[in-house]
């Protein structure tokens, strides 16, 4: 029998190798969420002519071909380690370090923006005739400077801190950290594969913050609750397979008994700040306080008199639990998800205190601190 030609052969592995793609894509079903990447993937957009024409459809389609490649997850961690193994330090926006760590890339914040927010917080002092205080939050980089990769462009958090300090008015009591971390930096302070602290760092910048008070801080505990290793949100950027997951542990003690949690967004409620369900998500830090909630209110059987209205980013999460033995109340506001006038929260909140709770960086680049003087 005649072999086929050779043309022949090549011409029907051609159409074999381009039909295959399309194939993969009707035999696989669409995901909605990338575990990998730690983030929602996108839909078969809806046509319609309007869409068509103005070229929004195409790009659309664009985004969902890519996010619903088959096999995604297994590319994405192909690519991250081919990038890491050319040589290349930063991998979808996060720097790969030494010993294991990732760290988050961040661009120098823009002036006029730092400014602007710098003067909203001594605005909101003023008019709130509060007492107010500050707690900038450090980036891992900061306390780790020798792990990060050479001549890697960094922000100079503590000249940012100094720059705070010096232009918030006496009405904002900045309470700097750098001391209590710097103190016990061979403490897993941060997370290697995640940019927020562990709640062991959490503890030792909540040190700061109990000086200031004359607190005497509750016997807190470290506990292991049996989670599976944490891969946080930079290994989600840069999912390198040589990469171990972080431990993760949970500060305890009976202050945390007697609570009653609300989050207005989703109207659920909670006993404890820490939502052991959320154990068993890949998200590990959403085990705080259930992530991300425009506005979280806590009741405590404190007994002080105080009510605390805080205004925070995601770092404010694990800290949050040192801080109910010593106020009645806590009103949490995000203001990424938060759209109600901050104004009117704090005419009727009854309020004792402000702190504001922001990692340094993202405090000089967030467009929506505006929000606190509508």
């Amino acid at each position: 029998m005649r072999e086929p030609p050779a043309r022949l052969v090549l011409l029907v592995a051609f159409i074999i190798f381009l039909g295959l793609p399309p194939l993969a894509y009707l035999l696989t079903a669409d995901q909605s969420f990338s575990e990998t990447e730690n983030r929602y993937l996108a839909q078969l957009p809806a046509w319609r002519p309007a869409r068509l024409l103005d070229g929004s459809l195409a790009l659309a389609l664009e985004s969902y071909l890519a996010d619903q490649f088959p096999g995604r997850s297994f590319w994405v961690r192909v690519k991250a380690a081919a990038d890491a193994g050319l040589g290349k330090r930063d991998v979808g926006g996060a720097y790969i370090g030494a010993a294991g760590r990732l760290f988050e890339k961040k661009e120098p914040p823009p002036p006029a923006l730092l400014r602007e927010n710098i003067a909203h917080m001594a605005a909101m002092a003023e008019t709130s005739g509060l007492p107010c205080v500050f707690l900038p939050v450090y980036s891992a980089a900061a306390i780790y400077p020798e792990y990060t990769p050479p001549f890697a462009p960094l922000l100079d958090e503590r000249r940012l801190m100094r720059e705070l300090a010096a232009a918030l008015p006496p009405a904002v009591a900045v309470v700097d950290s750098w001391k209590n971390l710097t103190a016990v930096r061979t403490e897993d302070l941060y997370f290697r594969t995640d940019h927020h602290w562990t709640q062991t760092g959490a503890y030792h910048a909540f040190l700061a913050l109990a000086a200031r008070g004359g607190w005497t801080p509750e016997d807190w505990q470290p506990r292991d609750p049996g989670a599976p290793p944490f891969f946080g949100a930079l290994y989600a950027r840069a999912p390198l397979p040589w990469l171990d997951g972080d431990k993760f542990l949970l500060w305890e003690d009976a202050a945390l008994t007697g609570v009653d949690i609300s989050f207005a967004d989703t109207r659920e409620t909670a006993t404890s700040p820490y939502i052991y369900a959320n154990l068993k998500k890949k998200d590990l830090y959403t085990v705080f306080l259930d992530g991300n909630h425009g506005e979280t209110v806590i009741r405590t059987q404190a007994g002080s008199g105080r009510r605390l209205l805080m205004l925070k980013d995601s770092f404010a999460h694990a800290l949050t639990p040192f801080l109910l033995p010593y106020y009645d109340e806590i009103t949490m506001i995000d203001l990424r998800y938060y759209r109600s006038p901050v104004s009117a929260l704090l005419e009727k909140g009854g309020f004792t205190e402000i702190y504001f709770i922001y990692n340094i960086a993202w405090f000089a680049e967030d467009a929506n601190f505006k929000l606190v003087s509508e």
